[in-house]
C-alpha cells in the first residue's frame, strides 16, 4: 500500500475577490477529480479513520455542489460542531475510496467538532466530549487538527483584526493576546503529547497518529495597528498610507506564534515517536502549501486585483448575501481551500505509509472486524438451567472470538416482566466493556426468578440493549436467551410491539437480533419478523448445547459479509438534489468477493436498485425523513445489511420544513436572535439591521464606521482596520 509519490497540484492563477460560491465549488470538484480512476471491483477491507479536533477539521466553511452551507445537524451545548460531507477530511476519502491504485477503502467516523480544545478532548467535555470515544482497538489511523483554539487564536482574531472587545487601548490588547498565544503555543507540546498517549491507549500499538497543521493566519506581514491618531486613508484600497504614530506589525505576529504552533506540534511527534520501537506519530505541515492562499486581515475586501493567488479562505465581509455574515466561516477554508488539502493529503501522503517511516501501513486482513455483542437473558425462573450453561461456556467462547477479530466488546441485559426492575421491566447488568471475564461474571451473577405468566417483556429487554452506546462501524449483534414468547404489545409504558424493536435495531446500522430458545413457543411471528428483518435468527436449543449454539451465532455473524453505508451521521440533502451513497466500507470474508450492492432509499424493505459497484445516485423528489438501506451480497450468496439515517428538505439542513424557522435557506443551527420565531438567516428585519449597523449588532466594533449609500464609508475616529 505504499504510496507512489507525485508532485503537488498547486491552483495557479489570480486570486479574484469576486469568485461566486460557484465558482469555489467548480474548482473544488475539479481538484476532487485529479488523478482519480473509480474503483469497479473494491474489494479490500476498509482502515477505520476517525477525525479529531475543532472547526478546520469538522468542515467549518465548506459548500456543496449547489453552493449552499451543507453543515450536519449535530450539535454540542446547543450549538453546531459544523461538520460538513465535503470538508477536505470527506473530500480526502473519497478521493482515496474511487482511485483503483491505492488498494485502499477508508471507512470514516467524523468526531470533530467546531470550538473544541486539545483540553476539552482530553477531559471529555465542552466541544471536546465524546471524540475520545469515537477511537477503539479497530482504529487504524487518526487524524487530528487541534490546538488554535487552545491558544486563543479566535481572541487574536477578534482584538487585532476586528478590535473586539477593547476598542480603545486595542493595540496593547492585541499585543498581550498574541504574546499570551505565543507562551501557550510552547506549552502545547505537553498537551500534543498526552493526545497521543489516550489515543493509542484507546487504539492498537500500530495505530497511525497523524497531526494536520495549520496555514498561517495572515497571508503576508503587511498588517499592522498603529498607537496614535494621526491617520490617513486611501480610500480605493482601504488601507493605511501616510501614519506618523507607532506601529505595531501585528500581521507579523500573527504568523509567528502560527510557526511557534508548528514547532509545538513537530516537537510532540518526535518527543512521543522517541518512546515507541516503530514511529506511528506525523506531523503534516500546511504552511508551503497554502502560502500565498491565506487570508489577508488588511481592509480590502472590495479590492479586486489580480496580483494575488486564489484565496482559499473565507474572510470578513467575503461572499454576499446573509451567509457572507455568518461570522462562524471567517477565516476558515473556503471550499477551495477544502478541496486543496483533501487533495494535497491524498497526493502526498495517501495511506500515511510515507509519513511515519519505521512502520509499514496498517494492512487490515478478511478477519479485521470489531464486534459489539449484547447478551439478553431472559431471567424468569424457569431460565436458571439455560443461565447457568451460558455462564459456563462464557468465557471459552469470548476467548476464541477476541482471537479473530480486532476488538471485542460484551454487555449483559436482563428482563422478565412488568417493573419486577424497580418501575422498569428490564435493566443492564453490564455496559458495553472489552473485559471478558467482567461478562462472565455478571451472567454467572444474574438470579432467575419470577414469571409464570409465560410471555415476557422480551421487547423491553432487546430495547434496553438497542439503548447502550454502540460502536459505530462494527458489527454489531444482539443474542437473545429466552423459554417464553414475548407479550405483544407489552401491556405497560411505552407498549413495545415488533415493529418498535425493528425500527430501533436498523436505526444502529442495524444491530442484528439472534435468539437462543429452549422451547418451541418462544418464537412468534414478531420474533421471527425481528431476526428476519435485522439480519439475524432463530435457533433452538437444548439447555446443554446453549454454549455450542452461541458459538455458531458468532461464526455465522462473522462470516457474513460486513455492509457499511459510509456515514456515522447520515444524509442530509436538498430535494432534488442528487444525494450520493457510498458503500466503500463494506467488505466480504474469508477471501470472497462482494458481488451485489441492492440499494434501498427510503426503507420500505423493497430495494430500488442493483450495482456491481459501492456507490450510487439518487434525486429525493419531495422531502423525506427515515433510513436508507443497503445489502451487500458475496460470492457465496451470503448477505450483510447497512443502514443511514436520510434526511431530505427544502434547505436540506435536518430540521423538517414544518418545523424549520427558516425552511428555504440552510440553518441548522435554527438560530433566531430577536425571538419572533424567524431564523437570523430569513429575517429580512434583522439582515437589514445587521448590514446597517454591523459592527454595533455583532459587538466587534467599538467605534465603528457607518455605512453610507454609493458604496463608500466615513470613518469615525482611529478604530479603522
Amino acid at each position: 500500500m505504499m504510496l507512489t509519490a507525485r508532485s503537488k497540484q498547486h491552483l495557479v492563477g489570480p486570486r479574484a475577490r469576486s469568485f461566486s460560491v460557484k465558482n469555489f465549488v467548480a474548482l473544488s470538484l475539479l481538484l476532487s477529480s485529479l488523478t482519480v480512476s473509480i474503483s469497479v471491483n473494491a474489494q479490500v477491507v476498509p482502515l477505520k479513520v476517525v477525525l479529531l479536533g475543532d472547526s478546520s477539521a469538522a468542515g467549518n466553511g465548506a459548500r456543496d455542489e449547489s453552493d449552499e452551507r451543507n453543515y450536519l445537524p449535530d450539535s454540542k451545548e446547543d450549538d453546531l460542531c459544523y461538520r460538513s460531507p465535503t470538508s477536505w477530511f470527506s473530500q480526502y476519502v473519497n478521493l482515496m475510496n474511487r482511485d483503483d491504485s491505492k488498494n485502499v477503502a477508508i471507512a470514516k467516523d467524523v468526531a470533530a467538532c467546531s470550538g473544541a480544545t486539545i483540553a476539552d478532548i482530553l477531559n471529555d467535555e465542552n466541544k471536546g466530549a465524546d471524540q475520545l470515544k469515537a477511537i477503539d482497538p479497530g482504529t487504524d489511523i487518526a487524524i487530528i487538527s487541534a490546538g488554535i483554539n487552545d491558544m486563543g487564536f479566535t481572541d487574536v482574531l477578534k482584538q487585532c483584526i476586528f478590535h473586539y472587545p477593547n476598542p480603545v487601548t486595542y493595540v496593547d490588547a492585541c499585543r498581550k493576546l498574541i504574546d499570551d498565544a505565543e507562551e501557550i503555543a510552547a506549552a502545547l507540546e505537553a498537551s500534543y503529547v498526552s493526545l497521543f498517549q489516550r489515543i493509542q491507549q484507546e487504539s492498537r500499538p500500530d495505530t497511525k497518529i497523524v497531526l494536520v497543521g495549520y496555514p498561517y493566519g495572515a497571508v503576508d506581514d503587511s498588517y499592522y495597528l498603529v498607537d496614535g491618531v494621526d491617520i490617513e486613508f486611501e480610500l480605493s484600497t482601504w488601507n493605511l498610507v501616510d501614519v506618523s504614530a507607532e506601529r505595531y506589525a501585528a500581521g507579523q505576529r500573527i504568523r509567528e506564534i502560527g510557526e511557534r504552533l508548528d514547532q509545538a506540534q513537530e516537537n510532540a511527534v518526535k518527543s512521543f515517536n522517541a518512546g515507541l520501537a516503530n514511529d506511528v506519530a506525523c506531523f503534516v505541515n500546511t504552511k508551503a502549501l497554502f502560502a500565498g492562499h491565506e487570508p489577508d486581515p488588511n481592509l480590502n475586501f472590495l479590492d479586486d486585483s489580480e496580483d494575488r493567488l486564489p484565496l482559499w479562505f473565507w474572510e470578513s465581509f467575503e461572499v454576499e448575501g446573509f451567509q457572507g455574515f455568518d461570522m462562524s466561516a471567517w477565516f476558515h477554508y473556503n471550499p477551495l481551500g477544502h478541496a486543496a488539502l483533501g487533495n494535497y493529503l491524498f497526493q502526498e501522503y495517501s495511506d500515511f505509509s510515507s509519513c511515519a517511516s519505521g512502520l509499514a501501513a496498517p494492512t487490515p486482513d478478511e478477519s479485521d472486524v470489531s464486534v459489539d455483542i449484547a447478551f439478553v437473558f431472559d431471567t424468569t425462573g424457569s431460565m436458571a438451567d439455560d443461565i447457568a450453561s451460558a455462564a459456563a461456556s462464557a468465557i471459552d467462547t469470548l476467548s476464541a472470538l477476541q482471537a479473530n477479530v480486532t476488538s471485542l466488546r460484551g454487555s449483559v441485559v436482563e428482563y422478565r416482566d412488568d417493573r419486577c426492575f424497580g418501575d422498569l421491566p428490564a435493566r443492564v447488568a453490564l455496559n458495553f466493556t472489552f473485559d471478558i471475564n467482567s461478562i462472565q461474571s455478571t451472567i454467572e451473577g444474574l438470579w432467575a426468578n419470577g414469571g409464570g405468566d409465560y410471555p415476557e417483556s422480551l421487547y423491553s429487554g432487546l430495547m434496553a440493549a438497542f439503548n447502550l452506546e454502540w460502536r459505530t462501524g462494527v458489527k454489531k449483534v444482539a443474542i437473545v436467551f429466552t423459554d417464553a414468547p414475548p407479550q405483544d404489545p407489552e401491556p405497560f409504558g411505552a407498549r413495545l410491539t415488533y415493529q418498535d424493536v425493528i425500527e430501533k435495531s436498523l436505526s444502529l446500522d442495524p444491530v442484528a437480533a439472534y435468539f437462543i430458545q429452549t422451547s418451541s413457543g418462544a418464537a412468534t411471528n414478531g420474533v421471527s419478523e425481528i431476526a428476519a428483518t435485522t439480519g439475524g435468527e432463530i435457533f433452538s436449543s437444548s439447555r446443554d448445547t446453549v454454549g455450542a449454539v452461541v458459538e455458531e451465532i458468532l461464526e455465522e455473524a462473522l462470516t457474513t459479509p460486513f455492509a457499511w453505508l459510509g456515514t456515522s451521521t447520515g444524509y442530509y440533502a436538498y430535494t432534488n438534489a442528487p444525494v450520493t451513497f457510498d458503500g466503500y466500507g463494506s467488505f466480504a470474508k474469508s477471501g470472497k468477493n462482494l458481488t451485489l450492492y441492492e440499494w434501498d432509499f427510503d426503507g420500505d424493505g423493497t430495494y430500488d436498485q442493483s450495482t456491481t459497484v459501492p456507490t450510487v445516485t439518487y434525486i429525493y423528489l419531495g422531502s423525506f425523513s427515515g433510513l436508507a438501506q443497503l445489502r451487500v451480497t458475496d460470492s457465496e450468496g451470503l448477505q450483510g445489511l447497512a443502514t443511514a439515517i436520510v434526511d431530505v428538505s427544502v434547505d436540506g439542513d435536518g430540521i423538517a420544513d414544518g418545523d424549520d424557522n427558516c425552511p428555504t435557506i440552510h440553518n441548522p443551527d435554527q438560530i433566531d436572535t430577536t425571538g419572533n420565531g424567524v431564523g437570523d438567516a430569513c429575517d429580512e428585519s434583522f439582515i437589514s439591521d445587521f448590514y446597517e449597523s454591523f459592527p454595533v449588532k455583532a459587538g466587534i466594533l467599538g467605534t465603528p464606521y457607518t455605512g453610507v449609500a454609493g458604496g463608500g464609508m466615513s470613518i469615525e475616529g482611529r478604530n479603522v482596520l
